[in-house]
């Protein structure tokens, strides 16, 4: 959900948000394999996120908590990992260390309200994108993350 500034809604919602279980496809993604799995407990972030990936073009599966994620991953190919810090059964730099130890090179964008400083970097194919976000700085993050897990080897 926007607000007027075009920024991700940060109150709490009055209805869940049903979590989708299979990858959404399109023909205008930037890579036609390019899937995004959106680990977020408040709804109408998840939401805001998964529709801005969407209208990006990208592939997009979603998890409300760490074990929902665990769960995703165990059963599709996931490209790159857009989870909160704060999950309400795990943090969500335990959720990347836990999805790392299967695919070490795993691209993790933090999405946070914390200062980068507070979050913990995992290493070089690690993004951060403060809250609340736009599009344009939705872009720009997964751009700088794409390019840096392309020079890891990704």
């Amino acid at each position: 959900m926007m607000d007027s500034n075009n920024t991700a809604a940060t109150s709490s919602p009055a209805a869940e948000r049903p979590v989708a279980n299979e990858a959404l496809g399109s023909s205008k993604s930037p890579t036609p394999q390019t899937m995004i799995l959106v680990c977020e407990d408040e709804v109408l972030i998840r939401g805001y996120l998964v529709d801005l990936l969407e209208e990006m073009g990208y592939g997009v599966l979603e998890a409300a908590n760490g074990v929902g994620a665990i769960e995703q991953m165990s059963n599709t190919r996931i490209d790159l990992l857009i989870t909160d810090l704060g999950l309400p059964d795990m943090p969500g730099i335990e959720l990347a260390r836990r999805l790392r130890n299967y695919w070490p090179l795993l691209p993790v964008l933090f999405a946070t309200g914390r200062s980068r400083e507070d979050s913990g970097a995992i290493d070089g194919n690690t993004g951060y994108l403060a809250k609340p976000f736009t599009m344009k700085t939705l872009e720009a993050a997964l751009a700088k993350l794409f390019k840096s897990a392309t020079v890891s080897g990704i």
